[in-house]
């Protein structure tokens, strides 16, 4: 999937999205760190040629202190599955949290299937591989 990156920022206009479901998600703290490079890739997003590429991802920042949200949205739905907060600070980048959907429609899924999937997103489709710790929390199949 990672052979269609895009040269040029995605927007969150490029696609047809909709937000999280009212009152069904979770935030926890994942502290995964991360190089200059990931963080290129993480700003520039992907924007899938057809929805069989699963998912559309785009970022939101960085923010005044730092912080850049990577949103990952399915591409068939358009529904929004997850939200990584990265802090962007030079010498400190790590990814600080992650927000996904918890509702009926997603398959309430754990935190270890979350990240799981994230993490496969974050090295097929964006190309960055996380530390070994935090991508083997789960080896689920969602991509």
């Amino acid at each position: 999937m990672s052979s269609n990156r895009p040269s040029t920022r995605v927007r969150s206009s490029d696609w047809k999205i909709k937000p999280f479901p009212r009152n069904q998600t979770n935030t926890v703290a994942w502290n995964v760190p991360l190089s200059p490079t990931d963080i290129s890739s993480l700003i520039v997003g992907f924007r899938p040629k057809d929805m069989d590429d699963k998912w559309f991802i785009y970022s939101e920042g960085p923010d005044r202190q730092g912080k850049l949200r990577v949103n990952f949205h399915r591409s068939w739905t358009g529904l929004k599955a997850a939200q990584v907060v990265v802090d962007v600070t030079s010498g400190s980048e790590h990814v600080g949290s992650i927000t996904w959907d918890n509702g009926e429609q997603a398959g309430r899924q754990s935190l270890d299937e979350v990240k799981g999937i994230i993490a496969g997103a974050f090295k097929w489709v964006l190309g960055v591989e996380l530390s070994e710790t935090a991508a083997a929390v789960s080896r689920v199949s969602g991509l």
